[in-house]
C-alpha cells in the first residue's frame, strides 16, 4: 500500500500530464483563434463576472499584464468591461459572442474526452469518479 508521499508524487506527476493533454486538445480546437490563456480567461469569466485584479490573481500575473491579455478579447467582442465601484476597477463579463465561443469550445473538448472515455471499462470509470472527488476535496481544503 503506497504511503502519502507516493500518492503526492503520483498526483504531481499526473496533473501536469493532464494539463498538457487538455492544452493540446484546446489548441487543436481553437487553432489560431484563441490562445490557451485566452480560453482560460473566457472560461473563468463565464462562471461569474470578475474584476481585473481577481482575474490576474487567479492567473498568477500582474494586473497590467492581465489588462494586456484581456484587451484583444474586448476588441474581438468576446468580453465587455464595465466600471466597478470606482473608476480603477473594471468588471469583466462575457458578451453573448464570448458565451457562444466558450460553450462551443467546451462542447468539442467534452466530446473528445467522451470519445476517449468510451475505451475505459465502467468499473474503472467508477474508480476514476471516486478518485476525482477525493482529489477535489484534498485540493480544495
Amino acid at each position: 500500500m503506497p504511503d502519502d508521499f507516493e500518492y503526492a508524487k503520483e498526483i504531481l506527476e499526473t496533473i501536469p500530464f493532464l494539463m498538457r493533454s487538455i492544452r493540446s486538445t484546446m489548441r487543436g480546437i481553437a487553432k489560431s483563434d484563441l490562445t490557451v490563456p485566452q480560453f482560460r480567461i473566457l472560461n473563468h469569466i463565464s462562471k461569474a463576472p470578475l474584476i481585473n485584479r481577481d482575474l490576474s490573481d487567479w492567473m498568477g500575473v500582474a494586473a497590467p499584464t492581465m489588462t494586456r491579455m484581456v484587451d484583444p478579447l474586448v476588441k474581438r467582442g468576446l468580453i465587455i468591461r464595465s466600471e466597478g465601484r470606482d473608476r480603477r476597477e473594471n468588471i469583466l463579463k462575457l458578451t453573448k459572442l464570448g458565451i457562444l465561443k466558450t460553450d462551443a469550445i467546451r462542447k468539442v473538448m467534452r466530446n473528445k474526452l467522451v470519445a476517449r472515455l468510451k475505451k475505459v471499462r465502467p468499473s474503472e470509470k467508477n474508480k476514476l469518479s471516486s478518485s476525482l472527488k477525493v482529489l477535489r476535496e484534498v485540493l480544495a481544503g
